[in-house]
């Protein structure tokens, strides 16, 4: 399974650009456990419409993994528009799908 196919969603990853490196850590460890994460740096490609894509790749997953840092809540931009994105996604979705995973 490549990076690219059009494949479910399992989990989608959010996270400050400073987190980056944890968003790689946690992506590389979701693979190799076999399951499809997404991550903008991974799956986004020069070109495409990539509010479009990250939208619908929200409403498409089955997990939300948001990654919280001192960086990323001190932040206003991206980073906040897309969880409050996936929060309102959450509230649409039925009750017993599992969505929003908290550590």
């Amino acid at each position: 399974m490549s990076d690219n196919n059009p494949v479910k969603t399992d989990i989608f990853i959010i996270y400050a650009r400073e987190d980056s490196v944890y968003a790689e850590k946690l992506y590389n460890e979701l693979k190799k456990r076999r399951l499809n994460p997404w991550m903008d740096k991974r799956n986004l490609f020069y070109g495409q419409n990539w509010q479009k894509i990250i939208e619908d790749e929200v409403k498409k997953s089955r997990y939300f993994i948001p990654i919280f840092s001192s960086s990323s809540v001190k932040k206003i931009g991206y980073v906040q528009n897309e969880f409050k994105y996936a929060l309102k996604v959450l509230c649409c979705m039925i009750i017993l799908k599992h969505f929003l995973l908290t550590f």
